[in-house]
């Protein structure tokens, strides 16, 4: 399974990653990391199974929601609102 993981403020998110990262790889899970402007070359190169989105509002990260959905015609797709806590 692969995962790409949307980053918009890497201050904030990179924080708590790279054990989440190490936690997946165990369980054979990628996850992959890429900043907000790279989100469409990040889409098309890894062809992810679970899309992680910084937020689900439409002047923000609608455009990544709905090129996701119309890329990836077979199998399913899951988009969810990303959050590491400290």
């Amino acid at each position: 399974m692969k995962i790409i993981w949307i980053i918009d403020n890497k201050f904030r998110e990179l924080y708590g990653l790279y054990n989440l990262k190490k936690k997946l790889h165990e369980h054979r899970i990628e996850l992959f990391l890429f900043n907000i402007p790279v989100w469409k070359t990040a889409i098309d190169l890894i062809n992810p199974n679970i899309v992680v989105v910084p937020n689900l509002a439409k002047k923000s990260c609608e455009p990544i929601v709905k090129y996701a959905s119309k890329k990836k015609n077979k199998g399913n797709y899951a988009f969810f609102r990303g959050y590491v806590l400290h």
